[in-house]
């Protein structure tokens, strides 16, 4: 599931959610991935859209703050509070809860696939784009919000 499986991208949530004070338990069981079946959510983070029936990360209640957290959202808190530079205070207390470092660092791949540096290597694995009507194929945004057109 973008860079994880449920259950990992599941786990590093609820261990984030220890960190900062969040966690519920499992009586609750929040945080936890979700979806909604009727209605579209918007991203308390980025203001994203969330589609019905696409997961998102629910580390709150429906009528509160921190219920709708796309996954594009917790990857990019991720990659902001666990730089893959050097050590950090929250992907050292995450490990140290039981997050494998690869985990970390797939999950905030992710977190990067608008970035340009990221976008030339999904781009040589040929595994992103769809045709557009001028025959050319529509590649991702960057971070700049500018379109990236080429052929194949």
């Amino acid at each position: 599931m973008f860079g994880g499986t449920f259950d990992e991208a599941e786990s590093c949530a609820v261990s984030l959610a220890k960190l900062f004070g969040r966690y519920y338990g499992e009586i609750i069981r929040l945080p936890r991935i979700a979806f909604s079946k009727t209605r579209e959510n918007k991203c308390d983070l980025t203001g994203c859209l969330i589609p019905r029936n696409f997961p998102y990360i629910a580390f709150e209640q429906s009528e509160y703050d921190w219920s709708h957290v796309s996954l594009f959202g917790f990857y990019r808190l991720l990659s902001l509070l666990c730089s893959k530079n050097r050590k950090s205070v929250i992907s050292c207390a995450l490990q140290d809860d039981g997050i494998d470092e690869s985990l970390l660092e797939r999950l905030i791949e992710w977190a990067g696939i608008g970035h340009p540096a990221v976008w030339r290597n999904l781009r040589s694995r040929n595994s992103c784009g769809v045709e557009g009507s001028s025959g050319r194929r529509l590649r991702l945004r960057s971070l700049t919000g500018k379109a990236r057109t080429g052929h194949p």
